[in-house]
């Protein structure tokens, strides 16, 4: 059965129990069952069965019980293993648990649930930002071949309002300092000849050694002087 057939099934599964009022123990059966088969399942369909059994025990009054929502961490504590490569899936699965432990007062609990997610969460932002930023600073420099320099520019500047050296991780603070330099190399080019715009520009000390010279030699060239 193909993802988007199992999420029809899922989703229909849940509408039946929630009109009976009963506990979604079929759709869990049906999503385990196709995880154990290492059967690829979107990760709506996850968080559907998830979102099931939360909403069939947010009709309980847990203010006094130990364990609040026990069903719906049991089942969570079932999915992570499958989801520890799906990162944002995992985080989601994690802020779920926070939720239910800050709901109640278990402060420690929700505190490691969160900090898992954050863990995840940086780790999948920093692969998506310096994707992002090779991007832009590459179509950057397509428009300017192309002479759209407006756009181009845009482009440059957003690449250069990235903090990259705030990164930790030493390798790819280096190749995101890579793309600032030359988002800076087009910019710079960009404004060849604007006196005035060039004057604007400014970069992170960080990187002076390789893009002063090339703006100190536009901004000359542009009739202005660089003491």
């Amino acid at each position: 059965m193909r993802a988007e057939e199992f999420d029809d099934k899922i989703r229909q599964a849940r509408e039946q129990v929630e009109a009976r009022n009963i506990a979604p123990r079929l759709p869990e059966e049906m999503l385990l069952e196709r995880l154990r088969a290492d059967m690829y399942t979107y990760d709506g369909t996850i968080l559907e069965t998830v979102y099931a059994w939360r909403n069939y025990e947010s009709t309980y009054d847990w203010r006094e019980a130990e364990i609040p929502y026990p069903q719906t961490r049991r089942l969570i504590d079932l999915l992570l293993p499958y989801t520890k490569r799906r990162l944002m899936l995992n985080a989601t699965l994690l802020s779920i648990n926070g939720e239910i432990f800050h709901e109640f007062g278990k402060i420690d609990s929700a505190v490691e649930a969160y900090m898992d997610a954050v863990d995840n969460l940086h780790e999948m932002h920093l692969d998506v930002d310096s994707k992002r930023i090779y991007s832009m600073m590459t179509l950057g420099h397509l428009l300017l071949l192309q002479g759209n320099k407006p756009s181009a520019e845009t482009l440059f500047l957003d690449v250069l309002s990235y903090p990259w050296y705030l990164v930790r991780e030493a390798e790819l603070q280096s190749l995101l300092r890579e793309y600032y330099i030359k988002a800076g190399q087009g910019l710079i080019q960009c404004r060849r000849g604007n006196l005035a715009a060039l004057e604007e520009i400014f970069f992170v000390p960080a990187t002076h050694s390789e893009l002063s010279p090339l703006l100190h030699k536009a901004i000359e060239e542009a009739g202005g002087h660089v003491e």
